[in-house]
């Protein structure tokens, strides 16, 4: 029996993305569901364990495990999507090893997307200093400026690139091919479709977010596991969905246009 691709074969709009995202959510959330529950007991591990170290370096090294233990669970469960929407379905445990095979690569991303973004803030905040010492000196005035220099730039810098992840996980690419391509796709055309993407990371982000006040609140009451493991059910599959369709269909775009 012939599988046939989940992927539209033509450039969409970007409700019917959405909507194919809601459409096959069940698929996706049996085939990831494992993985989410993976990401809420990494991330929430220090909580159950008596806390994150006082000491300042060795928070630091906590934090930081944890964060590339999530960023590879996140890739394995980018790739079985991607896999299922290629009609080419990966079990689990070879995911994790393809993905594992790729995680230089994904983390060499990673490490230069944080450089990135560490001299735009450099550069915004150095400039907003300069404006605040010299034309601005009414404090709000002074952070709407600093949102300017350095938020805007980090925001387009974020957007422009954010299918780099996706690539290097789903292609084989190099990590600055997989720049690149994203660059290439996302221009001026597509930034708002990206920017969506971005946006729906970002909402996600703040919900499972340990320094918000209900972030807090469910850390002290031990409910920090229960509730990720509930917003990450609800919403880790559509986010899934939505990227991968959504750089599937800027590779079409690009097409297209070549």
């Amino acid at each position: 029996m012939v599988r046939m691709s989940l992927y539209p074969s033509q450039p969409q709009t970007l409700t019917y993305l959405i909507s194919r995202s809601f459409k096959y959510y069940g698929r996706i959330f049996k085939a990831i569901f494992p993985l989410i529950l993976l990401i809420a007991i990494v991330k929430n591990a220090p909580i159950y364990l008596g806390g994150v170290p006082a000491e300042r370096w060795i928070r630091l090294i906590v934090l930081f495990v944890i964060a590339l233990l999530i960023v590879y669970l996140w890739s394995v469960a980018l790739y079985r999507a991607h896999s299922i929407f290629a009609a080419a379905p990966v079990r689990l445990k070879p995911a994790f090893r393809v993905v594992y095979s790729k995680l230089s690569l994904i983390y060499a991303g990673f490490f230069i997307l944080i450089i990135g973004i560490c001299l735009l803030f450099f550069i915004g905040y150095l400039l907003s200093s300069l404006a605040a010492r010299f034309f601005v000196h009414d404090p709000l005035v002074q952070a709407l400026v600093l949102l300017l220099f350095a938020g805007l730039p980090i925001t387009i810098f974020l957007v422009l690139f954010f299918p780099v992840w996706t690539l290097l996980v789903t292609k084989t690419l190099s990590v600055w091919r997989a720049f690149y391509q994203s660059a290439q796709w996302v221009g001026y055309r597509n930034w708002l479709r990206m920017f969506a993407l971005y946006a729906s990371y970002i909402f996600v982000f703040l919900f499972v977010s340990p320094a918000t006040l209900h972030g807090k609140w469910l850390a002290q009451h031990y409910l920090s596991f229960v509730f990720d493991a509930i917003v990450l059910s609800i919403f880790a599959p559509l986010l899934i969905n939505f990227t991968v369709l959504l750089v599937n269909d800027l590779h079409l775009r690009n097409q297209k246009i070549t």
